[in-house]
């Protein structure tokens, strides 16, 4: 096209169009997905869902299903915080008149072999004075009856009474051989349960913990 003696081309312009986008629903996934409780806590995070529940229909079209089955009995932190504590024991264990009645008695051992070849302690805490003494053990076997004579020879008494845990260490072999000769009354706790002698092993954690402050 020419113009006052100048050329101009002419292009024709492309039309713009509307483009719609529309999500088409593979047909590969379930038209319906199931959900537990414990998996929307598990993604969610929240202590309470719900609102969430309650809420599933509206924001997700039947697309989502709960449920209906008795969740899992997972507690998260905020069930734990609300869990009714069961009452203190608060009896008081029976307290002996006199030193030497009641004496508990444990095997203790370290991470490492003590100067003289020491691998493992015996422990006794009299219950009246809460008195504790320590004697040393090179073996399990032959060394625990040796000891134990040596600690009632520091008392200058046999005990009317030990207690330990259930370790047959201490309540059979030569150890039991030994205490029966001598007519002395040993209560064991029950098996798995080395709670049951707790005062040593409360002394024990004491000793540990002074150690590892030096």
């Amino acid at each position: 096209m020419l113009i006052a003696g100048r050329e101009y081309r002419c292009f024709k312009l492309p039309v713009v169009l509307g483009i719609v986008c529309v999500d088409k629903i593979s047909t590969s996934l379930p038209s319906t997905i199931t959900f537990s409780e414990d998996y929307i806590h598990a993604s969610v995070g929240f202590h309470r869902i719900d609102t969430i529940k309650s809420h599933l229909k509206d924001l997700y079209q039947d697309t989502i299903h709960l449920d209906s089955n008795h969740p899992d009995a997972v507690l998260d932190k905020g069930d734990l915080a609300t869990i009714q504590k069961c009452a203190q024991f608060t009896t008081p264990v029976f307290h002996p008149d006199n030193f030497g009645d009641v004496i508990h008695m444990d095997i203790i051992f370290g991470p490492d072999i003590s100067i003289g070849n020491i691998h493992y302690g015996l422990l006794f805490t009299d219950r009246y004075s809460r008195m504790t003494y320590i004697y040393p053990l090179q073996n399990l076997t032959s060394d625990i009856k040796k000891q134990i004579e040596a600690f009632f020879a520091h008392l200058g008494f046999i005990p009317k009474r030990l207690i330990t845990d259930f370790d047959t260490k201490l309540i059979g072999g030569h150890a039991h051989e030994y205490l029966n000769s001598i007519l002395i009354h040993v209560n064991a706790g029950p098996d798995h349960r080395q709670d049951k002698n707790g005062l040593t092993e409360f002394h024990w954690q004491t000793i540990v913990a002074m150690a590892r402050n030096l």
